[in-house]
């Protein structure tokens, strides 16, 4: 591996993130960290890590359901790290895909250890996903609301209705980060796996359905970036 190896540390403690963080850049790799699952899984999907460490108990999304939705678009080792010490949660993390498992209290070299051994063994080349990057829509109990709009993640509903899979991911996408631009580069790899040779047409028309279905009530929701992309804000239309 020539380029400096890139690992991710999803852990909601934030002394440990903190801590594991250090060892990892002491040692010349590159670290991003997430607080939850969720926002783990979104970075996971944007950065392509070398390594995964995934802690398990997290809010937002467990451990379990990065590793599960991870190994979609991912062969990159992944180190479990966490509380849990039984045997049937070891067998858990490595039926699911887990490469290694680490017992918090951990002794920190040993974690450093276990990363190198990872971050040595060959990874096959990835392959273009068959189908969009998995966002984690089911492992949050919860509703995005803003004025006139509410999205049921739980459920995959927006204002009651059923939407098309790829318009739903869009617009929870953009709508966990209001006023975030996404290039429609970012869009691609989010919601449709593709990294390259990505047809930013697909993102416009996706775009364009959604706007029409959340026309209603005089607000609009999503939009363009002239020559950058989509982001979203709650804007009352003027009369």
């Amino acid at each position: 591996m020539t380029e400096t190896p890139r690992v991710l540390v999803a852990e909601d403690d934030a002394d440990v993130r903190s801590m594991v963080r250090f060892l990892l850049e002491r040692e010349g790799y590159a670290v991003s960290t997430a607080a939850d699952g969720a926002a783990g899984l979104l970075l996971a999907a944007r950065e392509r890590p070398d390594l995964l460490i995934l802690d398990v108990m997290m809010p937002h999304a467990d451990g379990w359901e990065v590793l599960t939705q991870f190994r979609r678009f991912s062969d990159a080792p992944v180190l479990m790290l966490t509380a849990l010490d039984q045997a049937s949660e070891r067998c858990k993390g490595l039926q699911l895909g887990a490469d290694d498992y680490l017992t918090k209290p951990f002794f920190p070299p040993e974690l450093v250890m276990r990363a190198r051994a990872l971050l040595r063994r060959p990874v096959a080349a990835p392959s273009s996903p068959s189908g969009p990057v998995p966002l984690v829509f089911n492992a949050r109990p919860e509703r995005i609301t803003f004025p006139g709009l509410e999205i049921d993640l739980k459920a995959g509903r927006v204002n009651g209705q059923e939407l098309p899979p790829k318009e739903l991911a869009l617009l929870v996408t953009l709508a966990r980060e209001p006023r975030r631009v996404f290039t429609r580069e970012e869009l691609g790899e989010l919601v449709w796996g593709q990294r390259n040779g990505f047809d930013a047409r697909t993102v416009h028309t996706h775009v364009k359905r959604l706007r029409e279905r959340l026309a209603m009530g005089g607000r609009q929701y999503i939009h363009t970036v002239w020559g950058v992309g989509y982001r979203f804000e709650v804007v009352e239309e003027s009369h």
